[in-house]
């Protein structure tokens, strides 16, 4: 009794059924995915939007959602007295990371189809011709295969080099990105910063963190610590106490009315300290002191 028929059948079977598993997992990922990009989106949009940064559409385009993201961050930093650059660093090695994996990809994809084509030729012509592969079958792989045998010794280069140059760019971007990320968690939910960011390095998750925290108030435009003018920034609230002494950081202690410039240290006698209750938050124009 013939039984290859009950095997074919078998095996389509079993392959069929692989297909089908396959076809559902990348389904489910493929779901996850645009679901964690439009948490993410619709989180860094709320954002930026409250905060009075300008286009924050561009949290939906790729690129231009880094880059949002990092000025998110700026924003942070430069209401807390420090200015920094997260969205063009993040920008510009993202761009960096994109083109130098394309420009290898391409290569590698030439590479491998001419790789195939001169295979292929010699194949065909030892199948076609065994005569003459037996009797210069040696010579012929040595002529003909001189282009395969070029592309063997140079793709495990290409392939390393491409490695050398995407992995460094690959870590810095990932430093850069989560220290930025952790500046926005932190004006967020201080209290668990340091919880968001060790689940988004190790599971990617920071899209529905971003959701989760779009509606909170940030201490750094609630509780502001300062101003911006004239290129200088100003406290406005007493900081922890200083040296030991019963007054507080960044206060003159012989001329306890007169304030000190954060980057100068000298008296400002036309600083005085803000006891009135901050504005609702997203209603105080950015660097503007307070009224």
């Amino acid at each position: 009794m013939d039984n290859s028929y009950y095997y074919s059948t078998d095996s389509a079977s079993v392959v069929a059924g692989l297909i089908g598993f396959f076809a559902v997992f990348y389904m489910i990922v493929l779901a996850f995915v645009i679901a964690l990009y439009v948490f993410q989106s619709l989180g860094l949009m709320t954002l930026a939007k409250k905060r009075n940064i300008q286009n924050p559409w561009m949290a939906w385009i790729p690129f231009a959602g880094t880059y949002l993201l990092g000025k998110v961050a700026d924003d942070v930093t430069e209401r807390n007295g420090k200015r920094t650059s997260y969205r063009k660093i993040l920008l510009g090695l993202q761009i960096a990371l994109t083109a130098i994996t394309l420009i290898f990809t391409v290569v590698i994809m030439v590479a491998a189809i001419m790789y195939a084509g001169t295979s292929a030729n010699i194949s065909g012509d030892i199948w076609n011709n065994p005569e003459f592969f037996l009797d210069n079958g040696q010579n012929y792989v040595v002529s003909g295969g001189s282009l395969a045998g070029t592309l063997d010794t140079v793709m495990p280069i290409v392939v390393m080099l491409m490695m050398i140059c995407v992995l460094p760019l690959s870590i810095i971007y990932c430093v850069f990105y989560y220290i930025a990320l952790h500046k926005i968690y932190k004006d967020y939910v201080p209290g668990e910063a340091v919880m968001y960011l060790v689940i988004s390095i190790l599971f990617s998750i920071q899209g529905i963190f971003m959701f989760m925290i779009r509606d909170k108030a940030p201490q750094s435009i609630v509780n502001p610590v300062g101003y911006w003018k004239d290129g200088l920034f100003y406290f406005t609230q007493p900081q922890h106490p200083y040296n030991g002494y019963n007054n507080t950081y960044n206060q003159n202690p012989q001329h306890p009315q007169q304030g000190y410039n954060q980057y100068y240290q000298q008296p400002n006698n036309n600083f005085t300290w803000q006891q009135s209750a901050p504005p609702p938050y997203g209603q105080q124009p950015f660097n503007q002191p307070p009224q």
